[in-house]
């Protein structure tokens, strides 16, 4: 509702209304004088006033304000228990402010008895009406660990759900607010890189072995890499795994899922048989990937028989051969033995990494 700028003609609507006692009406007005607007000066006592008339007929909105001004003092005495006892009154009544604003009473324990529960609970309720300021406090509890356990993809999730709200047409944000709460998105955010970096470097930590990848037809090359393994396991006690060392009636996909859970490193023996195989492409190979990608752990392959390795997505790792067209079926023997060197020099240096 807007008022005429004429003082006379405002005069006649603030009496009109004032003797039909429209605690809409009244709520309005005192908000008008808490704010200074409609052609009213700023008053904050005269607001309260306003206030109080709305609020005892039970306006919601009246009964928020009017808890602010205990709270704040504006206007009227400080007084934190009449504070908490409208903010009640209207929270119960569903007003999303009132939900957040008492919220913080029982947050800091101002007027009230401190209950990080309840905070939580009117928090919640706020926030699920699409008050961003509700949101953006449950962001900063998770964020800080402030009567709750921390936990920063609920902060970010708060957070991001305060940033979509801050347009609502109900109580929105200054520009100043969404630059602050962007700015805690990021916080967020650099917190939550930081913990996956932690725990990618832990998964990778707890990887003790080698696990290699190969095509039964490509067994030969295969046994040629073996001794070289079993080298760098005398030298520095690094051990491998592959298939061979499945027993008898063992479960073979349990197997090589246990084994790649150890790996810290993978050895793909790379060839068209490799590809080829349905099993490896549709299982072991993408159990691999996600090894790498969210475990931490290293792939290293060898061109074992040049085919389509750019049409696999196995280029983006490291290649042990730099020129994948001199793949080892075309080398002789003592150049195969110097790529296995190689290899399991490369791999001794992830182990000591």
């Amino acid at each position: 509702m807007s008022f005429p700028r004429s003082d006379e003609k405002f005069s006649a609507l603030l009496k009109e209304r004032a003797k039909a006692c429209d605690p809409e009406f009244q709520w309005r007005v005192g908000h008008c004088y808490d704010f200074g607007t409609g052609g009213i000066e700023k008053n904050h006592a005269e607001a309260v006033k306003w206030y109080k008339l709305a609020a005892e007929q039970g306006h919601a909105g009246a009964q928020c304000n009017l808890g602010y001004s205990f709270g704040s003092g504006e206007g009227i005495k400080k007084d934190l228990k009449e504070a908490v006892k409208w903010y009640d009154l209207s929270a119960k009544q569903g007003h999303a402010r009132a939900q957040n604003n008492l919220a913080v009473t029982y947050e800091n324990g101002e007027g009230v008895t401190q209950d990080f529960n309840e905070a939580l609970r009117l928090f919640k309720l706020s926030a699920e009406q699409g008050f961003w300021l509700a949101s953006s406090n449950l962001g900063l509890l998770y964020f800080n660990g402030n009567g709750v356990e921390q936990n920063f993809a609920e902060a970010k999730k708060y957070y991001e759900k305060a940033l979509v709200d801050a347009d609502s047409p109900y109580d929105p944000a200054t520009e100043a607010d969404k630059e602050n709460i962007k700015e805690k998105i990021v916080e967020v955010n650099s917190k939550l890189e930081e913990i996956e970096r932690k725990a990618k470097a832990a998964r990778k930590a707890e990887r003790t072995e080698v696990f290699i990848s190969y095509s039964r037809k490509d067994t030969a090359f295969k046994e040629e890499l073996e001794p070289h393994l079993k080298m760098l396991e005398n030298i520095a006690n690094i051990t491998w795994w592959d298939d061979s060392k499945i027993k008898p009636g063992e479960d073979w996909e349990e197997k090589i899922t246990e084994a790649l859970s150890k790996a810290k490193v993978a050895v793909l023996l790379a060839s068209v048989n490799f590809f080829a195989s349905d099993y490896i492409w549709r299982k072991e190979l993408p159990a691999i990937l996600e090894a790498a990608d969210q475990h931490g752990a290293t792939i290293l392959w060898v061109p074992v028989r040049t085919c389509l390795f750019d049409e696999t997505g196995i280029t983006r790792f490291q290649s042990v051969v730099t020129d994948l067209k001199n793949s080892l079926d075309k080398r002789d023997s003592s150049e195969r033995d110097d790529v296995y060197t190689d290899l399991v020099r490369r791999i001794r240096g992830l182990f000591k990494a």
